[in-house]
């Protein structure tokens, strides 16, 4: 028996077929998430088919550190959904109801996984998440680091808790999941890594561009608590129009409207401060700390001491303490009191008399 040859055109359109039919199949391999369900109790306890752990949701504290992990099925986010689109409603409900709304009928197992993967270790540009040391040492982190568990590891972002997966290009590629349930204040990068789905409507405020932003919805109590902070004094998570009304001298977001204030950084390693919202008070040379002109100023003011910290008193909306001011903002006199005849030197990077 012959087989069909249909010459060059045939051969090319075979091979355009199995070229789309790999491409699905690298899009649908090694789901994390995709067990048989009929309802979201299912998911929590056990959402993989293919042997893939249940992993816990991680806990970050209001700077956005990681402190540790909520063990518990109840806490877990993960959903049974429909798995044909003949269950999807009609009228007020969309398509992305298959992924997020329409439940499955409860008895049978017509339904699969999604949304149990923990945030994982990387952010955006492949920074590091910031985590407490005694978080690095438990198990749960180690599986983390080890790549053969691929935790936080998705392909879509239906894979993930935070329902957002970076760096997969599209599904044909390995990524990331988002944190998952950051609180207000706390750094962030994308509006579904800030609470939960209960907080809508929730938003990362000054994240455009790929910028780090700051987690913000509608929470009463917050908003409330943030009416009788005086300007200079806001903590994170209250809204702002400029850096100085921010305990952490972080107003983010307010380049045309309202920002939000950020929450300073954790404090390093081994340092306690009695008011967190400082950040790293203990070290010396941070600039945070250095809330007012008159601390931040001392060095400058002292010929032939490293300048570390820059005060830009003559322009007003950059008024605050910084590390590595722009030179289009702050340069010349500025970074050195001009009133005490000292002017900057590059080469040294100290002040200097005129």
């Amino acid at each position: 028996m012959t087989a069909v040859n249909g010459g060059p055109l045939w051969s090319a359109g075979k091979c355009a077929v199995q070229s789309i039919m790999s491409f699905g199949k690298r899009i649908g391999a090694k789901r994390p998430c995709g067990a048989a369900c009929s309802d979201d109790s299912q998911c929590r306890a056990s959402p993989s088919s293919d042997g893939h752990e249940r992993q816990n949701v991680i806990k970050y504290d209001r700077h956005g550190t990681v402190e540790g992990f909520l063990t518990e099925e109840k806490d877990s986010p993960a959903i049974c959904v429909p798995s044909t689109m003949d269950q999807i409603k009609d009228g007020a409900q969309s398509l992305r109801t298959r992924f997020t709304g329409a439940a499955p009928v409860k008895g049978t197992l017509n339904g699969f996984c999604r949304r149990c993967v923990s945030g994982g270790i990387l952010l955006p540009g492949k920074t590091q998440v910031k985590y407490l040391e005694s978080v690095s040492k438990t198990d749960e982190w180690k599986k983390f680091e080890d790549e053969a568990n691929e935790y936080g590891k998705c392909k879509r972002n239906s894979d993930c808790m935070s329902d957002m997966c970076f760096g997969n290009n599209f599904g044909t590629m390995q990524g990331n999941c988002a944190p998952y349930n950051l609180p207000i204040g706390a750094s962030c990068y994308y509006k579904q890594s800030c609470g939960t789905a209960m907080n809508e409507p929730r938003k990362c405020i000054g994240n455009g561009f790929g910028r780090k932003g700051v987690c913000w919805w509608e929470d009463e109590e917050k908003i409330n608590n943030c009416a009788t902070q005086t300007d200079g004094d806001k903590k994170g998570g209250c809204e702002c129009t400029g850096d100085k009304q921010c305990h952490s001298k972080l107003c983010i977001g307010n380049w045309w409207s309202v920002g939000v204030c950020q929450t300073a950084l954790k404090p390093k390693a081994g340092a306690t401060v009695v008011n967190l919202d400082q950040g790293d008070d203990t070290n010396p040379e941070s600039c945070t700390v250095r809330k007012t002109a008159e601390k931040c100023i001392s060095d400058q003011s002292t010929p032939g001491t490293k300048v570390k910290c820059t005060w830009c008193a003559d322009n007003t909306h950059f008024d605050k303490c910084r590390k590595k001011p722009w030179s289009a903002t702050c340069s010349g006199g500025i970074k050195c009191p001009s009133w005490k005849n000292l002017k900057y030197d590059k080469k040294t990077k100290t002040c200097i008399q005129k």
